[in-house]
């Protein structure tokens, strides 16, 4: 996967790039997230297997180390936002809780293939001149070289996603209802996992039968939904292992396993170490 030439210089984790005539381009893959935002024309967004046309107000996100191009265009003009999320750290705050947010940024992309990319996100022209101001005031702050430049830019950007999240929950389009159905499984599942869930939880919650919940996560995840729990659980252990004090049984209890042994069974299948040994090398390094 490529950086470009947008992440080499150990700058800014995000980056503005103004596409005021996007050209046919070939097959290319980054290690970056990319949300492009379509202001203006049409064309075909394509990737290794599939071919979507895109028009003034699709939003969507591409995720690092998908091959896509772009082909067939009019007076396509687009803005692509760039970012490291690992670099950024931002703290989502209540945003984790919103089902647009998972949508839109982690179940849509999963799901683009079963449904033809009609699940995407549309916005109006109105919508689209206020993004557009809120990213030429990142794109101001980013060439400012002012201290609170990147503060400053990153806070744009929260208004951005923030804005995002709350118009894909306002969705009624078949397609992007089914994703939300599964992307408030996922904002439950976040929002619990240090309690005891169940599959029938899950089920109540998205309004459909077991079968079909496991379905749409096996499409969208490649993993059951007790897997998706279990790496949750997985992933909040990792950040305690690294960041605190607290002891193995202490963790293990605070993310949601019913004892410290099942809980060192999981980690080391997911991780291939166990978590005294991954807290030895990995607490609080900073990378």
């Amino acid at each position: 996967m490529k950086k470009h030439l947008y992440f080499q210089d150990n700058s800014l984790p995000i980056k503005v790039l103004w596409m005021d005539e996007q050209n046919t381009t070939e097959l290319h893959e980054h290690d970056f997230n990319e949300l492009v935002i379509v202001f203006e024309g049409e064309g075909t967004h394509y990737t290794t297997n599939e071919k979507y046309h895109i028009s003034q107000g699709d939003i969507f996100l591409i995720k690092p180390g998908t091959k896509h191009g772009y082909d067939n265009t009019k007076n396509l003009k687009i803005i692509n936002l760039l970012y490291l999320p690992q670099q950024l750290n931002l703290s989502l705050y209540d945003l984790s809780n919103s089902p647009g947010y998972h949508a839109l940024f982690e179940v849509e992309p999963a799901m683009r293939q079963q449904h033809g990319f009609k699940g995407r996100l549309h916005l109006s022209s109105g919508k689209l001149e206020y993004i557009k101001k809120l990213i030429h005031s990142i794109d101001k702050e980013l060439n400012s070289a002012k201290p609170e430049a990147l503060f400053m830019a990153v806070s744009y950007f929260m208004q951005i996603i923030g804005f995002l999240s709350r118009s894909y929950t306002k969705t009624e389009i078949p397609e992007q209802m089914e994703i939300l159905s599964l992307s408030e499984v996922i904002t439950y599942i976040e929002s619990n996992y240090q309690h005891k869930i169940t599959i029938a939880d899950l089920t109540k919650k998205a309004f459909m039968s077991e079968i079909t919940l496991y379905r749409m996560f096996k499409k969208a995840f490649n993993m059951s939904p007790v897997n998706y729990i279990i790496s949750v659980r997985i992933s909040s252990a990792r950040e305690m292992l690294n960041n605190s004090n607290l002891s193995i049984s202490e963790i293990a209890w605070k993310t949601g396993f019913p004892d410290s042994n099942y809980f060192s069974r999981a980690f080391k299948k997911l991780t291939g170490l166990s978590p005294r040994l991954y807290r030895k090398r990995h607490r609080f390094r900073c990378d």
